[in-house]
């Protein structure tokens, strides 16, 4: 049997932004001075946080509007899915935009989306163009209105299953797939409770300006193998997906890898971590 491995990849802008704090309706009155200033984060992975109206709040990488791929990294990356496909494996390429893409027009002075995209686009051609299956999700979040979480950096349960289900169409276009007789296997998605999180950038927030913002609630669902036979949606000893990815992958309450079994019909092998970039991820699962 064939594999059709995935690996989410992030792309990472050029540049910084500088801002001073500014007054808007739409910051939140959590949000202080303290923590417009990059001194304030010691603890964080993350270097320095800004609010946009609805309460959101975003790094300087959220708000970033150029992207790159360097030639040396196009050339691996070519190198990489030419030696896959001898062995019979498809590679996809599952990348997000910056999470500043998902405000709405004018949201902020200083941030222009449509450049965010458009460097988004430039790079997603440039692997298409290398010959790589790659995702679009730029279509997706547009047409996802709670495609992210606003205080935490991660997608939400809807941007995962919206996600999955783009790449689960890139999947079925793959001459991979097309070409090769997989057993197919019936999944089902349950919704288990509501859940809430104050999130990695509202914790943050909480520490520096000493008033934590409020919790976003979420549905955590959970996707179960329909027939008994196949024991579970990680039981098989090859399952033909596997999913290298991020915490977005990782974490069991997004139900990524779930949602993607169910929009493909087949069974996913989730080798994603938490930490690290997929780089990590890719390297301990080979």
């Amino acid at each position: 049997m064939r594999t059709l491995p995935l690996l989410a990849l992030g792309l990472l802008g050029l540049g910084a932004l500088f801002w001073g704090l500014r007054g808007s309706p739409g910051n939140r009155t959590y949000f202080c001075e303290a923590a417009a200033k990059r001194a304030s984060y010691r603890g964080e992975w993350f270097y320095r946080l800004r609010a946009a109206p609805g309460g959101w709040l975003l790094r300087d990488d959220d708000l970033a509007t150029g992207a790159s791929l360097s030639e040396g990294t196009l050339r691996y990356l070519h190198r990489f899915d030419r030696d896959l496909a001898a062995q019979g494996v498809t590679l996809i390429v599952a990348a997000q935009p910056p999470r500043g893409v998902a405000l709405g027009p004018g949201s902020l002075p200083d941030y222009r989306p449509e450049a965010a995209l458009q460097g988004y686009s430039a790079v997603r051609a440039r692997l298409q163009n290398a010959g790589l299956f790659v995702t679009d999700l730029a279509a997706v979040i547009e047409g996802t209105p709670d495609y992210f979480f606003r205080r935490d950096h991660h997608w939400t349960p809807d941007g995962a299953e919206a996600s999955a289900a783009a790449v689960a169409a890139t999947i079925a276009g793959t001459p991979t797939f097309q070409s090769t007789t997989f057993d197919p296997q019936g999944f089902r998605t349950e919704a288990l409770r509501t859940e809430a999180q104050r999130g990695s950038f509202g914790e943050a927030i909480g520490r520096i300006c000493g008033q934590t913002p409020p919790a976003e609630t979420f549905t955590r669902y959970r996707t179960v193998a329909e027939r008994g036979a196949g024991g579970g949606l990680f039981a098989s000893a090859a399952p033909p997906v596997a999913l290298v990815g991020t915490s977005n992958s990782a974490r069991s309450d997004l139900n990524f890898a779930g949602f993607l079994a169910q929009a493909s019909g087949l069974e996913v092998l989730n080798a994603s971590l938490v930490g690290g970039g997929p780089e990590a991820a890719l390297s301990a699962y080979l």
